[in-house]
């Protein structure tokens, strides 16, 4: 009756997440109900069909993720959580070699790397060696190759900014966390990288969850807010299509 309408589910029967797949929207005039339109079509609207792949490699499959090219959304969550949870180890360490062992896996899960930052003459990386930076670098280009596509429109350029928001803020926040690590791999005790430690694992956590800066109860894109989770919600913004009237 207001001219609007909404979608609920952003999935069809098969689970295929839809702007993975479509990238326009008819709606006809039918005189019977069969299985294709037939009618004259009344309104539509169409994004540029570079859409569909970023799309497809955000949320189905990438060559560059992780676990058999799964997702780049998917690989990115991974290696957060395999950081923020050796930052948490290297937060319960109670010894000066477990909690700097802990800490150079952090750095290195953030990074994809495999440095020997404590020295042992071991690098290790217990993640999968691909790296949050690095993968949000890969989901900042997609949609830096989307906003830059002829036909791609103001309001879709504009939507695309709620999702560099969160991965501006993501890396940031992967910065802040190394550098904490990093001044734990300099103490000499435990109890004197307490701080580094307990500031380190708060803000991995803020890496995947945000953080409710104003707190009006709910994490949004807005800088030091949103983080790696809600890049699936805010990207779904960027299929936004707004039906007008055919031929306008």
């Amino acid at each position: 009756a207001f001219g609007s309408g909404d979608i609920p589910r952003y999935v069809d029967e098969e689970q295929r997440v839809l702007p993975a797949v479509y990238n326009a929207v008819w709606v006809t005039t039918e005189t019977e109900i069969g299985d294709n339109p037939t009618g004259e079509q009344i309104y539509a609207d169409r994004l540029p069909e570079i859409v569909t792949g970023v799309f497809s490699e955000l949320f189905v499959t990438s060559e560059l993720g992780v676990r058999d090219n799964e997702s780049l959304f998917d690989s990115v969550i991974a290696e957060a959580v395999n950081a923020r949870n050796h930052a948490g180890l290297a937060q319960d360490a109670t010894s000066v070699g477990g909690m700097q062992s802990h800490a150079e896996h952090t750095i290195n899960i953030l990074n994809g790397t495999q440095e020997d930052y404590n020295g042992n003459g071991r690098p290790e990386n217990p993640g999968f060696g691909v790296g949050v930076v690095p993968l949000i670098g890969e989901i900042e280009a997609r949609f830096d190759e989307l906003a830059a596509a002829p036909d791609a429109s103001v309001t879709l350029q504009s939507d695309i900014e709620f999702v560099r928001v969160c991965l501006v803020n993501s890396r940031n926040r992967s910065t802040v966390i190394e550098n904490l690590e990093l001044e734990v791999l300099e103490a000499d005790s435990v109890e004197a990288a307490d701080e580094q430690r307990s500031e380190a694992t708060d803000i991995a956590n803020q890496l995947l969850a945000g953080d409710d800066v104003n707190d009006n109860g709910q994490v949004d894109p807005f800088e030091n807010e949103c983080g790696l989770e809600q890049i699936s919600e805010f990207s779904l913004l960027v299929a936004t299509m707004t039906l007008r009237e055919a031929g306008a």
